[in-house]
């Protein structure tokens, strides 16, 4: 009774037939065989991102037999050959049936793969670009980090905290960095008011330093110098660390 139940469920169709389900999805004149792989077809995207399908057609005109009849899709970079993002995450599931219903499941499963890459496409276009992510990092660090006075720029510390954390730079986020640094020099004199700026918020803090000395606050003259270490070695307070240091000037009068 199984294997009637299969038999019947999973559908034999040619390879005519999936080219003809490609075309009527959008990629008429945008896909390719792979040159390797008999089955798989390359979906162009962009120049840099494809969409890798394996078919489940093999060097004959019909399927593959029922034991593998399935479908999984992954997008991948056209430069590197290197996978972005396996079948789960670009199609919502490990893979599809060739069942009697494959023309609107797979379609269901091309479409949330297409919308996956075209809502983050400058991000998705950027990491195609990667061949070896480590060296990507510690070369964009090196471009923030050349740009004078970068600690005062808070969109390239933030551009260098999403590189800490392992992420990677959209294409014009890149660009950004890159023009920040060829502009360098022209930047030094908008850099003199944040100076100052740091320069008066640490005297705020010695006074707060002195004020919680007196007051046995040990949390606060802890919290005080490691800040102050932080705005000396050029580095700019995170968000919470400013509120906190704003709350504890007011706590203890310091204007």
């Amino acid at each position: 009774m199984t294997l009637q139940l299969q038999a019947g469920t999973f559908v034999q169709l040619t390879r005519q037939e999936f080219e003809d389900w490609l075309d009527s999805h959008g990629f008429r004149g945008k896909w390719k065989v792979h040159p390797r792989y008999d089955g798989v077809y390359l979906l162009k995207l962009s120049d840099t991102v494809i969409i890798s399908i394996n078919s489940t057609t093999g060097s004959r005109e019909e399927v593959m037999n029922k034991g593998r009849a399935s479908m999984k899709m992954r997008l991948v970079s056209s430069i590197t050959d290197k996978v972005i993002l396996g079948p789960k995450k670009l199609m919502g599931k490990d893979h599809f049936k060739r069942t009697l219903n494959w023309r609107d499941t797979w379609g269901k499963g091309l479409d949330r793969a297409k919308q996956t890459y075209i809502s983050s496409k400058s991000f998705y276009d950027a990491v195609a670009t990667i061949e070896d992510r480590d060296n990507y990092k510690a070369e964009t660090l090196a471009m923030i980090e050349s740009v004078p006075n970068w600690q005062q720029d808070q969109k390239l510390v933030g551009f260098r905290n999403k590189l800490m954390g392992g992420g990677v730079l959209t294409i014009d986020q890149f660009q950004s960095v890159a023009q920040a640094k060829k502009k360098g020099p022209e930047r030094s004199d908008q850099t003199e008011p944040a100076q100052a700026q740091d320069a008066a918020q640490i005297e705020k803090m010695r006074d707060l330093y002195r004020a919680a000395r007196n007051d046995r606050d040990q949390w606060t003259m802890d919290f005080v110098t490691s800040v102050a270490k932080q705005l000396k070695a050029g580095r700019a307070l995170s968000d919470k660390q400013q509120r906190k240091l704003d709350d504890k000037l007011k706590l203890y009068r310091i204007k």
